[in-house]
């Protein structure tokens, strides 16, 4: 994992993890391994990266994942498996056919 601040053009699309300090506090450190696993199990290692990032911003929202414009907010250790598919594994299969498509 890089600490990043943006995404560089010719690369795989990213999952930025915050790692600021009110998501840290929060269990960002699991949820990453927890994305980590997801990411493979879905077989979405090599096809996303999964980056940290300093604060993304709405820190009272609970862990923040922002995948391009889109922020997924009150996340949480707990909460992870089911938000993955639920709702960032969505938006990652809508890009990747958008690649394929363009």
């Amino acid at each position: 994992m890089r600490v990043d601040k943006g995404e560089t053009l010719n690369q795989p699309p990213a999952l930025f993890l915050c790692m600021g300090s009110s998501c840290y506090k929060l269990g960002a450190q699991r949820v990453l391994h927890r994305m980590q696993v997801l990411l493979d199990t879905y077989g979405l290692g090599d096809l996303v990266e999964l980056k940290g990032s300093f604060c993304l911003g709405p820190c009272g929202e609970g862990i923040v994942i922002r995948f391009g414009d889109t922020y997924f907010t009150q996340l949480s250790p707990d909460s992870i498996d089911e938000r993955f598919v639920q709702d960032i594994l969505p938006a990652i299969r809508v890009v990747q056919q958008l690649s394929v498509e363009g």
